[in-house]
């Protein structure tokens, strides 16, 4: 015993060290794959089974941000193989396995993936989804004081508001990243778009109010900036001056920005700017070439525009795909989940329906052995009577004979209506038995007990031992002779064989069943007698040991 729990001690100890190695090496894949995504790494189909690896460990074993970090790391592998539904898919369970209340909640990573969401949501022309995202990811953003991702769904979030065509939201938020900017000593980020959208919507003073902001910024710094930048402010700053009259103005900033802008959606603005100041100067040449010019790059910009088009088509297919196919399972779950509550109400009622028959049962077959001792206890007490009436009357003078001849019939029948309810031949020297032993009050009393079915108590069982210990002396020395391993149920039984209680009366006097008891009977056969035979053998063995 003491080496089996050495062994299992030892697996024990193995099996917690090989969990704890398996920890470890998990922990460091999900290092390495995060590592792999903050360097800008693109995941290829082959990243799969590791993220899904990583995915069904920490989602048993890992702490909320590492499963946060599993399902995020998944959806960015679906991010860049182009599956946008499944990344969105993952994103969203990231999110629901963070736990927000905890202190130690990664809240930076929260707002990444808001931030990733809005980006598929921007790709896919979905700007109302786009902003709602952005919106969560600044104020992530803003609780942990990271003003420079704030800066940047600031940005984000105004052309959001452009797409979306609401002009007052563009305007506030460009005010706010101009707040932003000036702790950086910048401001140029925050008032091209809205003196873009200031000029679309006609709107010459809040345009005039963005170019002076971005006129306040040194020469030098002006100086400094990307070419494309300044020569689309330039661009901007000449349709303005065209818009109000200053045709001279605009045209000195439109050949400004000319010699500025290389990026195509830079020329295409200047060029349509261009198109319009010549059209307003009525110079027919110049009119032609940008016009050719403007044709050409917006020929050019719908081509690629075709090319999104067709990328976004494909993923709203396959995003629509893939809602069918999550519809279809759970219309399927569903089911399945109906067939189950049904199978089991059903098993319930066929496993309740069969208890109360084999209640039923149980209670027809005590109900048959209750009427069965009450029916041999009353004619054990008829047989005794009858026995009584026929020892007097053999006393009595022979005129009497014919009566005594009666009364012997009517003993042999009720004999051979006690044998026939007990594991013995209907022989009388078994029934002969001294008045003294038929007749005391704690066998008649076990009689009676089994007859109303019930079992007998310690007390009972031990008032019998000293009734048979005082009164069948021989009987008990016989058993004692052949006691060899014989417990006390078992020494209980011979003693009631012996009284002569027939099989259904000691089954329910010991609370057990007649089969059990026939093949206890069978075993004390072999053991007692050393014979092998029947039940019915051993009583006649026991019913043969002399009582006195």
């Amino acid at each position: 015993m003491k080496y089996i729990r050495h062994i299992i001690s030892v697996f024990l100890v193995i099996t917690v060290l090989a969990s704890c190695t398996d920890n470890g090496t998990m922990r460091q894949r999900l290092s390495y794959v995060s590592q792999c995504n903050r360097a800008d790494t693109v995941f290829t189909e082959a990243w799969l089974p590791t993220v899904d690896s990583l995915v069904h460990y920490f989602d048993h074993h890992g702490n909320a941000n590492e499963k946060m970090m599993a399902h995020y790391l998944k959806g960015r592998v679906y991010c860049d193989i182009g599956d946008a539904p499944q990344a969105l898919k993952c994103y969203q369970q990231a999110m629901e396995m963070a736990d927000t209340t905890d202190k130690d909640c990664d809240f930076y990573q929260l707002m990444v993936i808001h931030g990733q969401m809005s980006e598929i949501f921007q790709k896919q022309n979905l700007p109302i989804e786009g902003a709602t995202e952005l919106k969560k990811a600044n104020q992530y953003a803003i609780m942990l004081n990271d003003t420079i991702s704030s800066f940047i769904y600031h940005q984000r979030l105004a052309v959001s508001f452009y797409e979306l065509g609401q002009v007052d939201s563009v305007f506030i938020i460009s005010d706010k990243l101009s707040s932003l900017e000036k702790d950086q000593k910048s401001i140029s980020y925050s008032v091209m778009l809205p003196i873009r959208t200031a000029l679309e919507s006609h709107d010459y003073i809040n345009a005039k109010k963005y170019i002076d902001k971005f006129n306040c910024e040194s020469f030098d710094e002006r100086n400094g900036r990307e070419g494309n930048t300044l020569g689309l402010f330039y661009a901007n700053l000449g349709r303005y001056y065209m818009e109000t009259g200053k045709i001279d103005s605009a045209l000195y900033y439109y050949k400004r920005s000319q010699i500025l802008c290389k990026g195509a959606s830079h020329r295409l603005v200047l060029s349509h700017g261009l198109f319009d100041l010549y059209k307003k100067m009525e110079l027919k040449d110049s009119i032609c070439k940008y016009a050719d010019l403007y044709t050409q790059l917006t020929d050019s910009s719908l081509k690629i525009m075709k090319t999104d088009a067709i990328i976004q088509s494909q993923s709203a297919y396959n995003y629509q795909l893939h809602l069918r196919k999550a519809e279809q399972s759970k219309v399927r779950m569903e089911k399945t989940k109906l067939v189950a509550i049904i199978l089991s109400m059903v098993l319930l009622l066929i496993v309740l329906l069969s208890y109360m028959a084999i209640r039923r049962i149980k209670q027809r077959n005590k109900e048959r052995i209750i009427k069965l001792n009450a029916e041999y206890n009353q004619y054990l007490l008829n047989y005794t009577h009858i026995k009584n009436e026929y020892e007097q009357l053999s006393r009595q003078k022979d005129n009497l004979s014919n009566y005594v001849q009666e009364k012997e019939k009517e003993m042999e029948v009720l004999r051979q209506a006690l044998s026939s309810l007990h594991d013995i031949d209907s022989q009388s020297q078994f029934w002969e038995m001294e008045e003294t032993l038929l007749s005391t009050d704690i066998v008649i009393k076990f009689h009676d007990m089994a007859a109303k079915g019930q079992k007998a108590g310690m007390a009972e069982w031990n008032t019998l031992r000293g009734f048979v210990n005082v009164f069948m002396p021989n009987f008990i020395n016989a058993l004692s002779e052949k006691n060899e391993k014989i417990n006390l149920k078992e020494t209980n039984l011979c003693i009631l064989i012996r009284l002569q209680f027939i099989p259904s009366e000691i089954a329910t006097l010991m609370d057990s069943s007649a089969q059990s008891l026939s093949n206890l009977r069978v075993r004390l056969l072999h053991k007692m007698f050393k014979m092998e035979g029947t039940a019915k053998d051993f009583n006649e063995q026991i019913n043969k040991i002399d009582i006195l």
